[in-house]
């Protein structure tokens, strides 16, 4: 592969192995739009060309490089395991191309037609009774449900898709009427579905970034002793995977051979590090923070997605099925008398024409598109439409904390000196140097509060999970942890152990600092709360929804203090991630519960409320990808306004339906008269799909 031209963010390939290979082109250029960091591609499969336009501060030319050269030497078949995890993406933006297409073509024809009809008039055929009798006929037979399903019983035995043959039928006599109207209908549609794959496309490949690059897959050793990435649908327990630094593990199983520094927080909720070696058992979610570890597998992940609402079971729709059986014995009786009145059949199609109820499923499907549009250009990317009608009737907020309302580190509330010798400064110092090689919470507080830290004074450090460190500064033994640290080094706590004890029970976090065996200082943390927490909280309770709680593994007493600060009383605390799920389905029975979480713990929870809501940028993998909502901005209000954007989007919706059935009525009467010929039906029929798709365009500009 040549590199033809290169500049920051862009760079241009040529290759042989695609020119005129359009299965290579296509399999390659999903490839390249799965890499992190690349925003666009184009391949020309007729000069071998490879256009990637890429984000700099995610990726560089040298990765890109390397990675296409892989593809491009590597089996499609083989690949084909990886590209499945990016499957309804590229789903997406085929569906994206295809309206594309669409809108172009329909808009061109609908420029043609306006300059042909303008310049030479219409052709004679296209204002013939007969032709015009005939696609009132097919307009009426898929504009109401009942005759539909009749003519789809009788047209069973026909050798093609019966609904395919009526969209055609009535496309072709669209066309052949030379209908403007008709044209930009066909046009609106095509630009409405382009707006919501296009929003689609780009949550999608949102959604990509935010996930682990080897997310549903491991690595193993093949027959030659390469390391290689595979689908975890390929595995069986008893196999071996291979864990690296910055990884999370998607599997439960035993550490076989290494050692590493591990974060629990995706796994049990709460950001505990330790370090785990030969023999331990290690669990699905956990993140490696530093090491390599073998790991034979026990169980694999078995997570299904929870049951959709059936539309059938969304309100409006219920509402368009019972409007439409209504409006279409209403139109049969009032064809009928209007025949018997009049004896005329082109009377009586006038007044099926405009009663045609189908406006009534464009103003459903185009408001629908057109919500799903706004939310993502609000950083919200609803993966199930299909619990609209959930977030409309919410009643119940839970709350995981830790990642959620907190942060993932500290605030340092107080430093204690009991030693003349050291200041509260240098004690902060010294800490901040014996915690730097330790990604944990505390050792980021230290770093975020102590800049001019001298790490060269650091001899050693050794981390002591779920006690504290143990480090040689400046030649002098230091101790920082809790009291069985203390405790098991034999250290003097008496001086500090009261004010120890006083901020345990406030629900704070001391830790006791040692120099040579001797009790120095105190270091007293607490945990952050967001800060747009509590805006969400009164924004929540300013749009009616007062039943808020907060459900956490971590303690009760740490708990209620986030919870006595944001105003919350109701906390579910010590619990498992089963106990988490068993809340949440007491509470489904009785309310419409949305569940906000982060980590494999609440994945269970999530599947049982009736709407799962996670962040992309601070969340498993899995649970974002099982969310029935994502939200891409950090920013908690965005759960307000997701929900306050969904109630707003529905009210529009239901205007524009209501107007469509006001006009099909009060057309009906009019047509019943005898107002309106058939030529004039035909157009308002049009012109009712027309309204109601370019009334919806307003949801689109809906603000908070």
């Amino acid at each position: 592969m040549e590199c033809l031209s290169a500049l920051p963010g862009r760079v241009r390939f040529k290759s042989l192995n695609i020119y005129y290979n359009t299965e290579l082109s296509e399999h390659i250029e999903k490839y390249i739009l799965s890499l992190y960091g690349v925003k666009s591609t184009k391949i020309t499969k007729r000069t071998g060309s490879i256009l990637i336009m890429y984000d700099i501060k995610k990726t560089n030319l040298h990765i890109l490089k390397e990675d296409v050269e892989n593809a491009l030497s590597a089996s499609i078949t083989t690949d084909n395991t990886k590209l499945n995890n990016f499957q309804e993406y590229f789903h997406a933006i085929d569906n994206k191309k295809r309206s594309k297409r669409k809108f172009l073509f329909w808009s061109l024809f609908y420029i043609f037609l306006k300059i042909k009809n303008s310049t030479y008039g219409k052709f004679p055929i296209s204002r013939n009774l007969t032709v015009l009798k005939v696609a009132s006929l097919v307009t009426i037979v898929s504009g109401y449900p009942l005759i539909k399903k009749l003519y789809k019983k009788f047209a069973k035995p026909l050798p093609t898709n019966e609904d395919i043959l009526l969209e055609l039928t009535a496309l072709s006599f669209t066309i052949m009427r030379e209908s403007s109207k008709g044209i930009l209908v066909l046009m609106l549609k095509a630009l409405n579905d382009y707006i919501k794959f296009s929003a689609e496309v780009e949550s999608r490949k949102a959604l990509i970034d935010s996930c682990n690059i080897n997310y549903k897959m491991a690595w193993i050793k093949s027959l030659n002793g390469d390391k290689i990435l595979v689908s975890i649908d390929t595995l069986k327990i008893g196999d071996f995977i291979y864990g690296n630094t910055g990884e999370v593990i998607p599997v439960e199983g035993i550490i076989e051979d290494g050692n590493a520094v591990i974060n629990t927080l995706y796994h049990s909720g709460q950001p505990i590090i330790s370090r785990i070696s030969k023999g331990a058992k290690i669990h699905e979610g956990t993140a490696i923070i530093s090491g390599e570890l073998t790991i034979r597998i026990l169980r694999l992940p078995n997570f299904t997605e929870k049951q959709d609402i059936s539309p059938e079971k969304f309100y409006l729709n219920n509402r368009i099925k019972k409007f439409q059986g209504k409006i279409t014995n209403f139109a049969i009786w009032a064809a009928g008398l209007s025949y018997i009145f009049t004896h005329n059949i082109l009377n009586a199609f006038s007044v099926f024409l405009v009663l045609s109820p189908k406006a009534t499923s464009v103003a459903l499907n185009s408001g629908i598109k057109n919500y799903i549009s706004l939310l993502n250009k609000n950083d919200i990317y609803l993966r199930n439409p299909n619990v609209f009608q959930n977030i409309l009737n919410i009643d119940k907020v839970i709350f995981d904390k830790t990642g959620t309302l907190t942060y993932g580190k500290m605030n340092i509330i107080s430093i204690i000196s009991f030693d003349n010798k050291y200041s509260k400064e240098e004690l902060l110092k010294i800490c901040t140097a014996c915690e730097y090689e330790h990604f944990h919470p505390i050792s980021i507080t230290l770093q975020d509060a102590c800049s001019d830290f001298e790490i060269s004074k650091l001899n050693n450090s050794v981390l002591l999970p779920s006690e504290g460190i143990k480090a040689n500064y400046d030649n002098k033994e230091i101790l920082i942890g809790n009291m069985k640290l203390m405790v098991d080094n034999q250290i003097d706590i008496s001086q500090g152990i009261k004010n120890y004890m006083e901020y345990q029970e406030k629900s704070l976090t001391p830790i006791f600092i040692t120099i040579n065996t001797t009790l120095t200082g105190m270091l007293i943390l607490d945990d952050i709360i967001k800060k747009d927490s509590r805006e969400l909280i009164n924004r929540l309770r300013y749009d009616g929804i007062d039943n808020i709680a907060i459900l956490t593994g971590d303690s009760y007493s740490k708990a209620q203090k986030v919870g006595l600060e944001l105003g919350i009383s109701q906390i579910y605390a010590d619990m498992n991630y089963c106990e988490k799920a068993n809340i949440v389905k007491n509470e489904s029975a009785e309310n419409t519960v949305i569940m906000i979480g982060d980590g494999i713990n609440d994945a269970l929870a999530m599947k049982a409320a009736d709407v799962s809501v996670s962040f992309a940028n601070s969340s498993y993998d899995m649970i974002k990808l099982h969310s029935d909502c994502l939200i891409y901005d950090d920013n908690l209000t965005k759960l307000a306004d997701l929900i306050f954007l969904s109630k707003a989007s529905y009210i529009a919706i239901n205007r524009t339906i209501l107007f469509s059935n006001i006009y099909n009525i009060t057309l009906g009467f009019i047509a019943f008269a005898g107002g309106l010929d058939i030529f004039t039906a035909k157009s308002l029929n049009t012109l009712n799909s027309l309204l109601v798709l370019l009334l919806n365009q307003r949801i689109y500009y809906i603000n908070r």
